[in-house]
């Protein structure tokens, strides 16, 4: 390779690295890790950053005009929330001393807007009497004849051969490629669908279809004739391919960055998939594959080439030369005047305007105003007055709330503590259990406690990081059986792996000819039971499946290898933990919590993740601080250390005496089924059955009062039910075949509260708040608070964003509709047999989410918390670029501060009427949609 290769070459690695940062981060949908959306635009402001991407991707940057007009009509945007919005923005004289901008953009936000386009303009005018009255007229014309004439429009030049040639010929080049590419994709990252491998597979991408497409006998369609030929000729590398192709088509190297992201974003679900399991070869979840992005292009314009030259047929020159240029049978686009005039029209209307006020020199400034407030400026101060007045609900009554609280006085000992993920579907569950057991005391944490850790169950067949996914676990915990229950666990493997070979052998076989005409008649009238039960009784079908389970597949005694006994690494991994690598995690834990004084006798530990059937988003539904994955062990490893003697002598060593009847339990709450299991309780010591028998009792009555507030939301869910009877519903909705909407998971985040559970306790919050104990009182230096925003932020902001860009244009940032949604290669869905891979969420996750900026409401100072911000480079970034907004609660005062434009502003002391109501039933019973926050007075 030449000096000019070798630059080429290292110009092309840069352009793809670059274009590669636009792509969708999603993994294989089976561990579904949310993130912000609009990653690679987090190092510009949110405003900056959600216009650019629309460019980019020509998505929607928030809610449209028509949405926010309605939330206006209906309170949820109040006038003084518009007139706040307008009072911070740049001051401008439109006419001086009569009109400023602020004032029209008032106006005009606040009148109806007439729809006007140049399809509805004549209809508009001569059948709905737009310009109806002299008065009318004279205005439109006033508007009209001052206008002058703006340059031809031209069309932008393709910045890829398919528009070039769709352009000049009418034949769209994708619609032969995409199928083709999407097969090749599929087949290729497959984990377990497929019944015939892709040749050549661990080679690589490019070498696999190489290797198919060069076998004799291939069928070619007409655009792709010669694409045989085009794949045995090539001999080189993937990348020489691509830059002999980029020749090819005459694309200078300041133009290889755009036209390989014009590429790539064709079908960005596919790329980006390639490119993550590139990036991050063991997110696959059974066979890793030898991903390349750069392959995936080679394929990819190889079909490009063949299809464009055939394309081009009957055309002047050459399609390697030509795309680029534009077809003289287009003609400019030009907008009209009279549509301008229309539009302009309306404004004036709405502003109560006259033909005579337009004169002279008033006419120009005022155009020039009212065609700069374009609908995205519009709606982005009707985005601002949303979260605002969202902010005054949350921030005026939480204040009013903690100026009622004495947290000087002595807490009694609670009966229990009750620790939960910070996951705001935990807030409903954690106020049921302290409305129905006053005396119980909950706090929250990352679910995974602590404990980064690569985990392996008894039934897995390889193991899993449990941890956030900006963390790298660098320990292996093993669930095996007891002692004397090696028989049980031995037989249990057996009788699974008979099970998954008759499985396989049977899906296998529905495949073939033979084997699947006689088992569709010879089993179908089988399979029919089953199938009508799951859809038509389904909660009974889970329990016959349970039982089946249970008779059939033993169960024995587990434990969890934890003790470091050998310091040999397995897989690279540390086997199990020290005394002193314990006692870091559960003290850190402790500590950022604040529970470091006043431990009950019983402390549970509740993990949380989702289960549901036939739902593919399953994961999305599970926890993100325990990689998109169920945190159950992890709340039973940190219970298995804190409980050990010698652990405890090391935490007291250090200042943290844990009291010797104190004893830890780890648990599960299921999110969907609202199921709770609790582990190792055979190890509870006799002195603490009567609290583990009123905790057990009281999380029992909870789960099913937290399934009466979740059912409120599910239309299908009968409106006068009782808290059994609405377990009984969401229990059957976890095991419905058809059932879109199992949980509606994150749809109601938009709160994080950082502080003491005191703060919150005794809160309706409608199930909207991230919930992150925290006492500043015990976190002098702030370690504890850079800890919790160091971890918790991103995961909190990452679930917030990606629910916000989902809700604001689902077909591009979200994946749509279910409905047509097909599994693929176990790796993602497609919209029926072949589409782009869909990513993001689907609309059934997000239609009832507010799309609003995370809140982060930290218990602290402002300098405090501004300490802590700084010492982590995300959290700053997600503040100081707005991707979350910010504000500080006094711990001795009360007082709110709101973080805006880089300093805190004090929260103005009118306050907002806080309910009071002797029941959290009281409050949300009959109510489908959001509810403002309430003080429930039975819970004190």
């Amino acid at each position: 390779m030449n000096q000019v290769q070798k630059t080429q070459a290292n110009t092309l690695t840069a352009a793809l690295a670059h274009a590669a940062h636009l792509l969708p981060m999603q993994g294989p949908i089976g561990v579904f890790i949310h993130h912000n959306t609009l990653h690679a635009f987090q190092h510009l402001p949110f405003e900056t950053a959600v216009l650019e991407a629309s460019k980019v991707f020509g998505t929607a940057a928030y809610m449209s005009e028509a949405q926010f007009r309605k939330e206006l009509q209906r309170g949820r945007i109040q006038e003084e929330d518009i007139e706040a919005v307008l009072a911070a923005e740049p001051y401008a004289e439109v006419w001086p001393g009569k009109l400023t901008r602020s004032a029209l953009r008032r106006s005009l936000m606040l009148t109806p807007k007439r729809l006007l386009t140049a399809q509805n303009l004549d209809w508009a005018i001569e059948e709905e009497g737009l310009l109806a009255g002299e008065s009318a007229r004279s205005l439109f014309l006033a508007c009209e004849s001052r206008l002058v004439a703006e340059a031809a429009v031209q069309p932008v030049t393709p910045t890829r051969p398919r528009d070039g040639i769709l352009a000049w010929t009418g034949t769209d080049i994708d619609e032969v490629i995409h199928p083709w590419l999407i097969r090749f994709c599929s087949v290729f990252v497959d984990q377990g669908l497929s019944d015939w491998a892709l040749p050549n597979r661990d080679e690589g991408f490019y070498a696999a279809v190489h290797a198919l497409l060069s076998a004799p006998g291939l069928l070619e369609p007409e655009l792709l004739v010669g694409i045989q030929r085009a794949f045995r000729a090539h001999q080189g590398t993937p990348e020489e391919l691509v830059r002999e192709t980029l020749e090819h088509f005459s694309v200078p190297e300041a133009q290889w960055e755009a036209f390989l992201t014009a590429e790539l974003l064709a079908l960005p679900g596919w790329a980006g998939l390639i490119y993550r399991l590139e990036e991050q070869p063991e997110l696959a979840p059974y066979t890793p594959v030898k991903a390349s992005l750069m392959e995936y292009l080679a394929v990819r314009l190889t079909l490009v080439k063949v299809a464009a030259k055939n394309a081009w047929r009957g055309q002047p020159g050459a399609a390697s030369t030509q795309w680029r240029k534009i077809s003289p049978d287009l003609p400019p686009q030009k907008q009209t005047l009279r549509l301008r005039a229309a539009q302009l029209f309306d404004a004036a209307s709405r502003l109560g305007l006259s033909a005579a006020s337009l004169s002279g020199d008033a006419f120009e400034p005022w155009r020039t105003e009212v065609e700069a407030f374009s609908e995205h400026e519009c709606c982005r101060l009707f985005h601002l007055a949303y979260e605002r007045r969202h902010e005054q609900e949350i921030l005026k009554p939480l204040r009013q709330h903690r100026r009622t609280l004495d947290l000087s006085a002595p807490r009694p000992r609670p009966v229990a503590q009750v620790v939960f993920c910070i996951d705001e579907r935990e807030e409903s569950m954690r106020r049921a259990l302290e409305e129905l057991d006053p005396e119980i005391e909950t706090l929250g944490a990352a679910g995974f406690f602590g404990v980064a850790v690569h985990f392996q169950g008894l039934d897995d067949a390889h193991g899993v990081p449990l941890c956030p996914v900006v963390v790298q676990p660098q320990h292996a915990v093993f669930e095996v059986p007891h002692e004397g229950e090696q028989e049980t666990h031995l037989l249990r493997q057996s009788r699974r792996r008979r099970w998954a070979a008759l499985a396989h052998a049977a899906s296998r076989g529905s495949r073939t000819l033979v084997r699947g005409v006689v088992g569709s008649v010879g089993w179908g009238v089988f399979a029919l039971v089953p199938l009508l039960t799951r859809v038509l009784a389904p909660r009974t079908a889970g329990k016959v499946r349970r039982r089946l389970e249970n008779a059939l597949l033993p169960t024995p005694l587990t434990e969890l290898a934890l003790l470091r006994e050998s310091e040999e690494l397995i897989h690279g991994l540390l086997p199990g933990f020290s005394v002193d690598e314990k006692a870091a995690r559960v003290g850190g834990m402790l500590r950022a919590g604040g529970l470091t004084r006043n431990h009950s006798r019983l402390i549970v530990l509740l993990g949380h993740g989702s289960t549901s059937l036939n739902n593919p988003h399953e994961s999305a539904h599970d926890c993100g601080a325990c990689g998109g994955r169920r945190g159950g062990p992890n709340a039973r490893l940190f219970a298995a250390m804190a409980n050990h003697p010698q652990v405890r002598e090391k935490l007291a060593s250090e200042g943290l005496a844990i009291p010797e009847d104190t004893w830890f339990v780890g648990g599960y709450h299921d999110t969907c089924s609202d199921e709770v299991l609790l582990f190792d309780t055979d190890k509870i010591p006799t002195g603490h059955q009567s609290e583990f028998e009123r905790v057990r009792a009281s999380l029992e009555a909870a789960r099913a009062g937290n399934a009466l507030e979740r059912s409120r939301r599910f239309e299908a869910a009968e409106g006068d039910v009782t808290p059994e009877a609405a377990l009984r519903h969401v229990q059957a909705r976890s095991e419905h075949l058809a059932e879109p909407r199992p949980e509606y998971g994150h749809a109601t985040n938009a709160v994080c509260v950082v502080g003491r559970r005191a703060v919150t306790r005794g809160l309706f919050l409608d199930r909207r708040a991230f919930l992150v104990s925290y006492d500043s009182t015990q976190d002098e230096l702030n370690n504890s608070l850079a800890a919790l925003l160091g971890a918790a932020g991103p995961v909190c902001a990452g679930i917030n964003l990606e629910y916000y860009f989902s809700f604001v244009d689902n077909e591009r940032y979200g994946s749509g509709t279910k409905l047509p949604h097909n599994v693929t290669g176990l790796v993602g869905v497609m919209n029926g047999h072949a589409s782009d891979l869909r990513t993001g969420l689907p609309w059934q996750m997000v239609e009832v989410h507010e799309p609003v900026r995370l809140l982060m409401v930290v218990e602290t100072t402002p300098e405090r918390l501004m300490d802590a911000v700084r010492r982590s480079a995300l959290v700053t970034e997600l503040v100081e670029n707005r991707w979350i907004r910010l504000a500080t609660l006094d711990p001795e005062s009360g007082d709110v501060a709101l973080y805006q434009n880089g300093q805190f502003i004090v929260l103005d002391e009118r306050e907002t009427p806080l309910p009071e109501v002797t029941s959290s039933v009281e409050w949300f019973g009959g109510k489908l949609h959001h509810l403002p926050m309430a003080k429930i007075t039975g819970i004190k």
